[in-house]
């Protein structure tokens, strides 16, 4: 069974650990915002051309007048929004999420979808900086749960639920088998030692 991290370290130890990976991925941060024009959406700043920035503006105005709580936690959470190359968890420290752009300057989901992962994105960095609560199979079955409340608000097409709902029933289906084994582990082991 996987503890949490803050029963194994202290939570300063955590602390540091995010300070550290915060300073690692700054100057990449900071690279990607220099070479592109800025615009903010309450705390929320966006760095890309006028396309995506508008794009995410939308996505944010969306969040904002259907879902205030999942706006509340972008804005709490989120400091930026980056176009450029996505390497998962990459900004996770610095609260900043990077978007690429794929077909010909369009966002490849729509606005709705974009709000919903942000939403997600914004959940996954409360956990981490706020409670120091890493990446664990049930860490990622709310985040999921927070992006389909999100989804279902913002009046997502029911296309877009099928990839999410299949994440969610292969981390259950997961966290049943382990558990399952080690059930069966437990079992031989008492067993052998004669307790069962």
């Amino acid at each position: 069974m996987v503890q949490g991290v803050t029963t194994v370290f202290e939570k300063g130890i955590v602390k540091l650990i995010a300070r550290a990976g915060a300073l690692v991925t700054t100057g990449y941060y900071r690279q990607a915002r220099n070479a592109l024009p800025t615009h903010a959406v309450g705390s929320v700043e966006i760095y890309g051309d006028a396309i995506f920035v508008g794009n995410i503006a939308q996505a944010l105005s969306k969040l904002h007048k259907v879902y205030p709580y999942g706006y509340s936690l972008v804005q709490r959470y989120v400091r930026g929004v980056v176009q450029g190359e996505s390497q998962r968890g990459k900004g996770i420290f610095l609260g900043v999420v990077y978007r690429e752009w794929r077909r010909r300057n369009e966002l490849p989901l729509p606005p709705e979808r974009v709000a919903a992962q942000l939403v997600r994105h914004a959940v996954k960095m409360r956990k981490v900086l706020g409670f120091s609560i890493w990446r664990s199979p049930r860490s990622e079955l709310a985040n999921l749960h927070q992006e389909l409340k999100a989804m279902k608000l913002l009046g997502c097409d029911p296309a877009c639920f099928q990839n999410l709902n299949t994440e969610v029933l292969t981390i259950r289906y997961d966290r049943a088998a382990r558990r399952l084994a080690d059930r069966r582990r437990w079992k031989r082991i008492s067993e052998e030692l004669g307790i069962a």
